[in-house]
């Protein structure tokens, strides 16, 4: 918020990226960013708003609540992006009765993200969105690795 994520935004767009393509091959048809949390809510809007450098994005534990009091937030941009080529893994924890983890954040994304084309399925595609709701999980680290082989394959199967 204030415009920190467009900072760390065009850090990774253009240091980040640049620099890790100098450095090592990476297959544009691949490239893939993923984050948790806040990690999250910046990589859906990295891949989103730029599906020219990103074919795919993984937001596990996204939390998508920065910029709800003013507007600017993710479901808030959603409508103005729309649908890009894009595939998403979408991934959460927590319950709609404790509400941790992100949970109404999470389903609320879930659901606009299907309301703007995308649809559930966990086969790689420019129009997929796999999503995964582990209830009870928690946010933190732990809860995260024992998640993460489910975006790795679905982006990078075999």
């Amino acid at each position: 918020v204030g415009g920190k994520q467009e900072a760390f935004m065009a850090f990774q767009l253009e240091t980040v990226q640049p620099t890790a393509e100098a450095t090592w091959r990476i297959d544009p048809a691949r490239r893939v960013v993923a984050g948790s949390s806040l990690g999250g809510l910046i990589s859906m809007r990295l891949a989103l708003e730029h599906p020219s450098t990103y074919v795919g994005v993984a937001s596990v534990s996204g939390a998508f609540w920065p910029g709800q009091d003013t507007q600017t937030s993710l479901g808030d941009r959603l409508p103005t992006i729309g649908k890009v080529p894009m595939a998403i893994y979408q991934d959460h924890g927590g319950t709609a009765a404790s509400g941790g983890d992100g949970y109404a954040d999470n389903t609320d994304v879930h659901a606009q993200l299907r309301g703007l084309g995308w649809r559930d399925g966990c086969a790689a595609g420019p129009d997929a969105i796999c999503y995964w709701h582990e209830p009870g999980a928690t946010h933190d680290e732990l809860a995260w690795r024992d998640r993460a082989w489910r975006w790795l394959r679905y982006f990078f199967p075999g």
